[in-house]
C-alpha cells in the first residue's frame, strides 16, 4: 500500500469533536476503498490513527453496511486461519454517475471503490433544449438505481465544458442545442430527492485518475482529455484546480499561434482549431494522394474516426502515424507552455482506444522531452490513462466519493 494519508484529524487545529470523528471516518473510509482490502492493523498504521479509534470506527462502519469483514486465500501452501480483511460492503451504499456527452449520455451505478453496478447508455440525434436533457438523465438514474435494492447517497455529473463549479452550472457548451447556464445539480437533486454536484469532463477524467488510478500518489499531473475538443484537468498538490470560476483547463483554447484563424471562443490560432479530427482526415487525404494504396484505412470511406486512426497506427499505417504526429506536435506546443508555467513532469491521457495503443504518448513524449525547459533535468512521463475513454464517466463517481474520502461530505 502506497497511498499518502495526512494523518488523524486530530493533529489540525481548530478541529472540535465532531470534525475529528467526520474526518476519521473519512480516512478509514478512503483507505479501505482506494487501497483495500486492508486489515485493522494496516489501517491503524497507514493512517496514524490508534488502534482503539481505527476499531471503534471500523466496527461503526461495519454496523452501517458500509464494510464488512471478508477472507481473503492464503497464500499457496500456506498454514491456518485465513487472514481477516476489511472491504467495502456488497450491501454498502452506491453512488450514480452522470455523464453529457455530444450525442450520448451514460449513467452507471458504482460502490465507494469506483466497481461499476450497473451502466447504461442513451444516445442520441437531437435535444430539443435544457428540458429533454434533464429527462434523459433522470431515465437513467432510475434505470440504474433500480438495479439493486442498494440505497444511492449522491449523482456526480460529469458534463462537455465549459461548467461552472463554482456556481453549480452547465454553462454555456458551444454548439449545444442552446443549452446555457443550467442549474442541472439543483435540478436533477430536486427530482430524485438525492445530492448531486457537476464537474467538466477533463476535470472528472483527472479525479478518475488520482483516487482512482494509478496516479494516486502522484502530487502533480495534468490530465489531458482528447474527445470532440481537447481538455484538461489539473492535480495541483494532490487536488483538483479549479480557478476561481471552475472553468480551468481548456487548453484547447490557448493560442499556438497568435497570427491564426479567429476561433469561435473569439481567440486567435487555438489549439482545437490545429489538433482535431478533421485535419487528421485531411492530412490522410493529402498523403494517399502522394503515396497511393499505402495505407491499411480503406481509401473506399471518406472520413476516418478517431478510433480508426489510432488502430490504424497501431498496427505501422504510416498514413495514420503521418497525421498523429501533426496531431502531437501541436498539441505538443500548448502542453509545453503549462509544463514550463507549472513545473509538472507527468501528463496523463485519456481518449478511446485499446489498452495496448500507445502510439501517440510515444509520440508525445519525444516532442515534449525535445521541447520543455526543465527535459535536460527529468523525463516528462507521457502514460495512457488505465480508464481510457471512460476516465470522465469514472470520475461522475470520484467526484463524490472524493468529497466522503476528504470529509467534505458526511457518509
Amino acid at each position: 500500500m502506497n497511498m499518502k494519508y495526512d494523518g488523524p484529524a486530530a493533529s489540525l487545529p481548530g478541529s472540535n469533536l465532531n470534525d475529528v470523528r467526520i474526518q476519521n471516518r473519512a480516512l478509514v473510509l478512503r483507505m479501505i476503498a482506494t487501497e483495500g482490502p486492508a486489515s485493522l492493523v494496516d489501517i491503524a498504521r497507514m493512517t496514524g490513527l490508534t488502534k482503539t479509534t481505527a476499531s471503534k470506527i471500523v466496527s461503526d462502519l461495519m454496523a452501517e453496511n458500509i464494510i464488512y469483514e471478508t477472507q481473503l486465500e492464503a497464500p499457496e501452501g500456506g498454514l491456518g486461519r485465513k487472514p481477516i480483511y476489511l472491504d467495502i460492503s456488497p450491501r454498502s451504499p452506491c453512488v450514480c454517475g452522470l455523464l453529457v456527452k455530444r450525442h450520448i449520455c451514460t449513467g452507471i451505478l458504482a460502490d465507494y471503490k469506483g466497481a461499476i453496478i450497473a451502466r447504461e447508455d442513451y444516445p442520441y440525434d437531437d435535444l430539443s433544449g435544457a428540458d429533454e436533457l434533464v429527462d434523459i438523465l433522470l431515465e437513467l438514474y432510475r434505470k440504474v438505481s433500480a438495479a439493486n435494492s442498494r440505497p444511492v447517497t449522491a449523482i456526480g455529473i460529469a458534463a462537455i465544458g465549459p461548467v461552472d463549479a463554482a456556481e453549480q452550472k452547465l454553462a454555456n457548451p458551444p454548439n449545444f442545442y442552446g443549452i446555457a447556464n443550467l442549474e442541472l445539480p439543483a435540478i436533477i437533486s430536486e427530482k430524485t430527492g438525492v445530492p448531486a454536484s457537476i464537474i467538466n469532463d477533463a476535470n472528472a477524467g483527472a479525479l478518475a485518475e488520482k483516487v482512482y488510478g494509478r496516479s494516486k500518489i502522484v502530487d502533480n499531473f495534468i490530465y489531458l482529455h482528447i474527445m470532440n475538443g481537447i481538455g484538461a484537468g489539473f492535480i495541483l498538490q494532490n487536488k483538483i484546480y479549479n480557478g476561481d470560476l471552475g472553468q480551468s483547463g481548456e487548453i484547447g483554447h490557448t493560442s499556438i499561434n497568435f497570427a491564426g484563424p479567429v476561433c469561435d471562443c473569439g481567440n486567435t490560432g487555438c489549439l482545437e482549431m490545429y489538433a482535431n479530427i478533421d485535419n487528421i482526415n485531411a492530412k490522410i487525404r493529402h498523403m494517399r494522394g502522394i503515396y497511393p494504396n499505402r495505407s491499411l484505412l480503406p481509401d473506399t470511406k471518406p472520413y476516418y474516426q478517431w478510433q480508426e486512426v489510432i488502430s490504424a497506427a497501431s498496427e505501422g499505417d504510416y498514413y495514420a502515424i503521418s497525421a498523429l504526429d501533426d496531431f502531437c506536435e501541436y498539441l505538443s506546443h500548448a502542453l509545453a507552455n503549462a509544463i514550463n508555467l507549472l513545473d509538472i513532469n507527468t501528463i496523463i491521457v485519456g481518449y478511446e482506444s485499446r489498452p495496448e495503443q500507445k502510439d501517440l504518448e510515444t509520440i508525445l513524449s519525444k516532442k515534449l522531452n525535445s521541447r520543455v525547459l526543465t527535459a535536460p533535468y527529468r523525463e516528462i512521463a507521457v502514460r495512457k490513462s488505465v480508464f481510457g475513454g471512460d476516465a470522465p464517466l469514472i470520475g461522475s463517481i470520484a467526484l463524490v466519493t472524493n468529497k466522503f474520502f476528504s470529509g467534505q461530505i458526511e457518509f
